[in-house]
């Protein structure tokens, strides 16, 4: 298998576990679950972190799916990884036009987008954020580099 962390990373680690396809993993009070997701590269994965209370989950790199969304179903908060503007989809990858059927059947309470691509930099992101936001109910926040969301970062906040 590919590493994705370091020896030197690995090393100081107390432990370290490979989340594969539809596994999960507990530590201290979180469970986390994986899901293979449907993009370019096998490898990609999404999941979500839950503390019992609260559930984030992590729409990563990949197309629209309806197993997708059966995996997302229950998320407090999503963060999507979008790269393609609304109407510019393209395969193995989330456009903002695709957001609001996943919210659809997900309702979560916010939606972050993030992992913009190249044509969604392009494109008036004031214009696509403002679409989104009245095409879906959950609250929208556009990521922006260093952002902390929410500002105390503790996973009942969300």
């Amino acid at each position: 298998m590919e590493k994705k962390i370091s020896n030197y990373h690995q090393k100081i680690c107390m432990d370290l576990k490979t989340l594969e396809d539809g596994s999960e993993y507990s530590f201290q009070d979180l469970k986390i679950r994986s899901q293979h997701m449907f993009h370019s590269d096998p490898k990609t994965a999404g999941f979500t972190v839950s503390n019992g209370e609260k559930e984030i989950g992590f729409w990563t790199d990949t197309e629209y799916s309806d197993e997708l969304v059966d995996f997302y179903e229950g998320c407090d908060t999503l963060v999507v990884f979008c790269s393609r503007p609304k109407n510019k989809a393209t395969q193995s990858h989330t456009a903002l036009s695709d957001i609001p059927e996943i919210t659809d059947k997900i309702s979560p309470a916010t939606v972050i987008v993030t992992h913009f691509g190249y044509a969604f930099l392009d494109s008036d992101l004031e214009e696509q954020e403002n679409w989104l936001d009245e095409e879906i109910e959950p609250k929208v926040v556009f990521a922006e580099d260093g952002m902390k969301f929410p500002g105390n970062r503790t996973l009942d906040a969300f």
